[in-house]
């Protein structure tokens, strides 16, 4: 019997890379960041064209959108797959460089930045690792900007049938994952700026949401 969590191509699996197995498939179905919520971040971070680096680029779609603004951007991506992905849709564009790395691997090398930005991607951070490494390659006056897809899912057949299909496919998954986004309200976001707080490191947490 085949063990699920190791590839015989790629070996083992970790969780937060899986997307790289379908990478092309992601990048169609991922929806893209709208235009305001850029502005939003960089309105809040006071900065006309920040030197910005992006934390779990994926397939480079948060990117774009950062670019058009940015003086610079970094994009750090752990898999080769979604870095390829993202390295075609970065052609042309002359200030976006992609490393491939996790966020707690990656060297900075003395590196600062006006923003931290991280799209669907900061859960896979250690943030025992990720909150205080973050602070360091900011500049004094920098942002730590989290960014997340949230669909929230009012009661109905579209959403019973979509329980039913998980149940189907995957049972017991949605027992064990009880806040499981865009079918039941996650716990995560409510939680999320107490642990910045907490970090020590970063104050003046804001929320923002984008419809």
């Amino acid at each position: 019997m085949s063990d699920p969590t190791v590839d015989p191509e790629r070996g083992p699996r970790r969780k937060g890379l899986v997307f790289g197995e379908v990478a092309e498939l992601y990048d169609r179905a991922r929806p893209a960041y709208a235009a305001e919520l850029v502005d939003d971040v960089l309105a809040f971070a006071g900065v006309d064209e920040p030197d910005v680096v992006e934390i779990g680029a994926g397939t480079g779609k948060a990117t774009v959108a950062f670019a058009v603004r940015a003086a610079r951007v970094l994009a750090l991506e752990p898999d080769a797959d979604m870095a390829r992905v993202a390295a075609r849709r970065f052609e042309g564009l002359g200030n976006v460089t992609i490393e491939q790395s996790t966020f707690e691997e990656w060297e900075p090398g003395g590196r600062q930045f006006d923003v931290v930005v991280s799209a669907q991607a900061w859960h896979w951070v250690n943030p025992d690792i990720g909150y205080a490494k973050a602070h360091d390659v900011l500049r004094s006056e920098g942002v730590l900007a989290l960014l997340w897809h949230r669909s929230v899912w009012s009661d109905g057949p579209l959403r019973d049938a979509m329980i039913a299909l998980y149940e189907s496919l995957a049972p017991g998954f949605l027992e064990m994952t009880p806040t499981f986004p865009g079918l039941r309200m996650t716990e995560a976001d409510a939680r999320r700026p107490a642990e910045i707080e907490s970090s020590g490191v970063f104050s003046g947490v804001e929320l923002h949401s984008h419809h």
